[in-house]
């Protein structure tokens, strides 16, 4: 503060100067205290204007370094962000390179894969045109050789026939000048070997055809060997083909993925070398933005220090004095706290110019020496990771060349497997084509073996046959000749001879007889026997009959009896009647009786009586041996034709044709013949049939039935025919087709255990007409719509299934415990629709049964039956000569 000089004349100089000497320094400390505390306030202001600028310029300054730090740091991010972009842009564009490349090398891989599999259907193509060239060769070849079979067996017919014709010419001509009976006796011998030729020729044409077949048979085999052999191979050159172009594929795919892998491993090397420059460059970035700062921090400690020289130069001289007046003052009274004050301001603006200068030498040496380590590292760690990523490099490239020979050695491993393979396959073709061709001349030679059996056992047996034949042949014509011996001894012995049949009627009447009883033979034939009984018996004489025939008492047959017989005049005369009666399969089927005129030889019958009955004896041989030859002609016939038409046919009688108002028809047949024949020779077909008709025959033999005919697989049988039969044909039919049902499953197949037979059965029931058709081999045959529907039912069956018609089935509603089932209507053309049923069962009925008593019958001895013979019939008598119920027995 302004202190003027003292003046002696101030009144407050002299108010002051009267205060005692304490008070005068008291106040006197007290005005510098004051001073002191102005300079001091003053000082402490400006120190607070000058910190609030210098904290501006420090925070100004601190924006300037945190801008540059944020520019620099955006630098670095920006080369950064743009390394990392060049990085992202490369991958992309080498990624986007190797997917091109990929996909190009893929797309070239899948077409040669197409073109691949291409060539293989067009290989497949191949084979199935090979095969279908293969199958029309063979075709020809089968036509061909069909032709050529057939062709041969014109040949042989046109020989055969050739050959008959010649010895027939050579026979006529040898026969020119023989006697007719010689003549007919050489024909009819001819005429037998004639068959038996045509039999062997037939048998040799058949075993032609046989052999053609085989042969045939044996082409198809090899055919079929052949194209399974064709088919094995191009079967194995496809897969072979697939095989290797499925490896060549894997193999490519594989190649690209591990050229890939050495493109990326390429990749990795450049990139290192990219990462390499761009730390080196961001070291240098980080080095000079190390300076940067450097400089900015000494621009702003270089202008620090030009605000403090200017600072000092604002506070001016005069403060300065006044403060080193004070201090001064102060120093004389012991000092003060503004000394210090500015002391520790020159020492603290010493100390940071200081810190300043060695702040600012110390930045210097570090950003040049972090320049060097940068340098040093980069180079360092390019080194390492360019020779790892080189190594990598190298390794993928040697993997890519030991893939390549993987796959080259691959390629030829399997090219061998596929000739081996190829190799084997011809080797077991090979083989096959051997086991063929010996199997085919087992065959040929085992066919040749059987053909040359069986003509030797046809030869045989037709030698045999002509044996018999010539035997029979020799026995017709002694048995004719005995016949007209015995037809001469009945017509010109003085006896009457008169055979009936079981029913009454006449059928034989000698000369004897005619005179006898005065009637012509032409007019008792087919009449009853009452027309010579006396007419009191002749009302009985039927009932006689039945009773008998009945009963099977004996009365007089056997025996000879004294009765009375009417002549046709009425009158009646005494006789002698001898009776004796023919049987055959236990029934009798003929009554032949002896009768001499009693009335002008009663006188004479003592004296004769020894004389007759040696006659009698006589004749009853004759007749015996007549019948007994008789009985194994009708034998013969009777095997191929009902007894009653044996009979009619045995005597010379024609046979008309025959209505029957209620027959029931049943026809069988075997499902899947023609197929099952198809794989067997003749002679096992024949011989399948003869043992299936065989067991037929057997079970039929159980029931009362009529085995009518068989043609082929076919089986005819009806009931209520030839022999009525009631209503039991319905019945009887029902349970023979249940019967023929479970027997049919027993017979096996020659030579083909696993095939079953199975049959459908038909039956109808309804009116027929039979009759005998032909002369040569008779036949004993039926017709009418029966026949025609029960054939129909038989067709629309079912395999294991007896089908019937509503007729059948109400006839068998009658009878109680049959099941059916219902089968659906059934169209017939010309007869509309005919409702059918499944016949399923019959509750009780066991067929096993009824053929264990079949086989305990069937064992009885055959003379027990072959005691019956087949003889004249019986001749009428008088009402005596048949049993009553009351009367004498016969």
């Amino acid at each position: 503060m302004f202190q003027p000089e003292p003046d002696a004349d101030d009144p407050i100089h002299s108010w002051r100067a009267s205060m005692d000497e304490v008070m005068q320094r008291n106040y006197s400390q007290l005005r510098f205290d004051v001073e002191r505390m102005e300079t001091n306030i003053s000082i402490a202001e400006g120190d607070i204007f000058r910190k609030e600028e210098e904290q501006f310029f420090i925070r100004a300054d601190e924006m300037q370094v945190n801008d540059l730090l944020k520019r620099q740091a955006d630098e670095v991010n920006r080369l950064e962000a743009a390394f990392k972009d060049l990085l992202r842009e490369r991958a992309l564009r080498k990624a986007s390179k190797l997917a091109e490349k990929r996909m190009y090398k893929e797309a070239k891989t899948r077409y040669i894969k197409i073109k691949h599999q291409e060539k293989v259907k067009q290989t497949a193509d191949a084979v199935i045109v090979a095969s279908e060239q293969h199958r029309r060769r063979l075709d020809q070849l089968l036509q061909l050789v069909d032709s050529k079979h057939k062709r041969q067996r014109e040949g042989m017919l046109v020989s055969q026939d050739r050959r008959v014709k010649s010895q027939r010419a050579i026979l006529e001509l040898e026969m020119r000048n023989m006697p007719q009976i010689l003549r007919d006796e050489v024909m009819f011998d001819w005429e037998s070997k004639l068959a038996h030729q045509r039999n062997a020729d037939k048998l040799s044409f058949d075993q032609l055809r046989d052999t053609q077949q085989a042969e045939l048979a044996h082409r198809k085999e090899r055919f079929d060997l052949e194209t399974k052999a064709m088919s094995e191979v191009a079967d194995l050159h496809i897969e072979q083909l697939r095989e290797m172009g499925e490896m060549e594929h894997k193999q490519k795919l594989d190649m690209i993925i591990q050229v890939d892998q050495v493109e990326i491993a390429r990749e990795k090397v450049s990139v290192l070398k990219l990462t390499g420059m761009h730390h080196v460059e961001l070291r240098k970035l980080k080095a000079a933005h190390k300076g940067q700062l450097a400089t900015l921090i000494r621009q702003t400690k270089s202008m620090a220090r030009a605000r403090e020289r200017k600072w000092k130069d604002a506070m001016g001289a005069e403060m300065l004095k006044s403060m080193d007046q004070a201090n001064d003052a102060m120093s004389s009274e012991g000092g003060s706290n503004l000394g210090a004050i500015s002391e520790s301001a020159s020492s603290a603006s010493g100390i940071s110019r200081q810190d300043s200068s060695s702040s600012f030498g110390s930045v210097d040496d570090d950003t040049e020496a972090e320049v060097r380590a940068a340098e040093e590292a980069v180079q360092k760690l390019m080194a390492e990771d360019y020779a790892k990523a080189n190594a990598g490099w190298n390794a993928a490239q040697e993997q890519h060349k030991l893939m390549y020979a993987r796959h080259k050695e691959d390629r030829r491993r399997l090219a061998q497997q596929h000739r081996d393979q190829l190799r084997q396959v011809e080797s077991d073709i090979k083989n096959k084509y051997d086991e063929l061709d010996l199997a085919h001349e087992s065959q040929r030679r085992d066919l040749r073996k059987s053909h040359e059996a069986t003509m030797a056992e046809l030869v045989q047996f037709m030698h045999k046959e002509y044996l018999v034949s010539r035997s029979i042949r020799l026995a017709d014509r002694k048995s004719l000749a005995e016949r007209r011996v015995l037809v001469s001894i009945l017509n010109t012995i003085a006896d009457g001879v008169v055979s009936i049949n079981p029913n009454g009627s006449i059928n034989r009447f000698n000369l004897a007889a005619e005179k006898m009883f005065g009637y012509k033979a032409e007019e008792v034939i087919g009449e009853n026997v009452k027309i010579l009984t006396p007419v009191s018996h002749a009302v009985k004489h039927d009932g006689y009959l039945k009773h008998y025939m009945k009963t099977g008492q004996r009365k007089i047959i056997g025996t000879g009896r004294q009765d009375f017989a009417r002549r046709k005049d009425g009158s009646e005369f005494p006789c002698f009647l001898n009776l004796s009666e023919v049987r055959e399969e236990g029934s009798v089927v003929l009554f032949t009786g002896i009768i001499r005129d009693l009335e002008a030889k009663l006188a004479r019958e003592e004296r004769i009586h020894r004389t007759r009955q040696e006659k009698q004896l006589e004749m009853e041989a004759l007749v015996s041996q007549l019948d007994a030859e008789r009985f194994q002609t009708r034998k013969l016939i009777g095997q191929i034709l009902p007894s009653t038409i044996a009979d009619q046919l045995m005597n010379g009688e024609p046979v008309r044709p025959t209505k029957f108002n209620d027959v029931t028809v049943l026809y069988t047949d075997l499902v899947g013949f023609t197929q099952i024949s198809s794989g067997l020779g003749a002679l096992e077909v024949v011989d399948l049939l003869n043992q299936l008709y065989t067991a037929f025959d057997d079970v039929i033999g159980l029931y009362d039935v009529y085995k009518v005919e068989t043609i082929g697989d076919a089986y005819m049988v009806a009931s209520g025919v030839p022999k009525l039969n009631g209503n039991n044909h319905v019945a009887e039919i029902a349970k023979l087709a249940l019967h023929l049902i479970k027997t049919i499953p027993t017979i096996k197949v020659p030579g083909r255990p696993d095939v079953q037979l199975k049959m459908r059965v038909g039956i109808h029931t309804g009116p027929i007409v039979a009759g005998v058709v032909g002369r040569k081999m008779p036949r004993y045959c039926l017709f009418g719509d029966t026949v025609t529907i029960a054939n129909k039912m038989e067709s629309n069956s079912v395999a294991g299934k007896v089908l019937v018609s509503d007729t059948t089935y109400r006839r068998l509603q009658t009878f109680d415990g049959y099941s059916f089932e219902p089968r659906g209507d059934v169209v017939i053309p010309g007869k509309g629709t005919v409702k059918t049923m499944f016949l399923n069962g019959l509750t009780g009925f066991n067929p096993d049964v009824l053929s264990g008593a079949y086989s305990k019958a069937a064992a009885v001895p055959k003379a027990a039956f072959e005691e019956i013979a087949v003889g004249p019939v019986p001749l009428p008598v008088s009402s005596d000569t048949f049993a009553q119920p009351q009367g004498v027995g016969m």
